[in-house]
């Protein structure tokens, strides 16, 4: 019974003393009779062989366990990742007037991270899509919504193009900016009025996007 538990306090060690137990149990049982002698542990070995034995079988069986479970999760994680991806590609393809008028946002204020409202529906559908993700964990709240610094997601940064969003291929005529900015998501008006009040130092700073 008492070795039993001294097995069942060896499993909660953690996984770089396994390794280690099991390198050190390995070499005792199969480096050679002479090379023990030299070092002094051929009686110990010799005394404990069986103790030894059972101690590297365990900690052997535990490690390809975890060596199973952890090729396991490598392989549901990218499975996972590539479901993703796919499934933010395809909603690129069925994007409606909102959700342009949003991606449309980084083109206009020229930058790779903007302010959202995370809580707001066209926002939610993106994120839940995977074509937006928020960056960090501190959030803010306001009269639009609670802000989150968001950026579109990797698996669709290289393949979102201004033609998906609903911009001119070219430089866009003064008519066509005028319509585009007047088809802005509503909840902008209300972000660059909370930092005007509550982050002075961007003040003035909000039109010098794109355009």
């Amino acid at each position: 019974m008492e070795f039993l538990s001294k097995i069942i306090e060896f499993l909660k060690l953690p996984k770089r003393y396994v390794w280690v137990v099991a390198l050190v149990s390995g070499l005792l049982l199969f480096l050679p009779e002479g090379f023990l002698a030299r070092i002094h542990v051929e009686k110990f070995a010799h005394d404990f062989g069986s103790y030894i034995g059972l101690t590297f079988l365990v900690s052997t069986l535990i490690l390809a366990v975890e060596l199973v479970l952890l090729a396991w999760r490598s392989l549901r994680g990218r499975k996972t990742h590539r479901e993703r991806k796919e499934r933010a590609l395809a909603g690129l393809g069925r994007l409606d007037a909102q959700e342009r008028a949003v991606l449309r946002e980084f083109w206009i204020q020229g930058k790779n991270t903007i302010q959202l409202p995370v809580d707001q529906p066209t926002v939610v559908g993106l994120l839940d899509k995977g074509i937006l993700e928020t960056v960090g964990r501190l959030g803010e709240r306001s009269t639009a919504g609670l802000l989150f610094p968001a950026k579109l997601s990797e698996a669709v940064d290289a393949h979102l193009t201004t033609s998906l969003v609903g911009l001119p291929l070219g430089e866009p005529t003064e008519e066509e900016k005028v319509a585009i900015l007047q088809s802005r998501p509503d909840f902008v008006g209300e972000i660059e009025e909370h930092n005007d009040v509550f982050h002075s130092s961007w003040r003035g700073r909000r039109r010098l996007g794109r355009w």
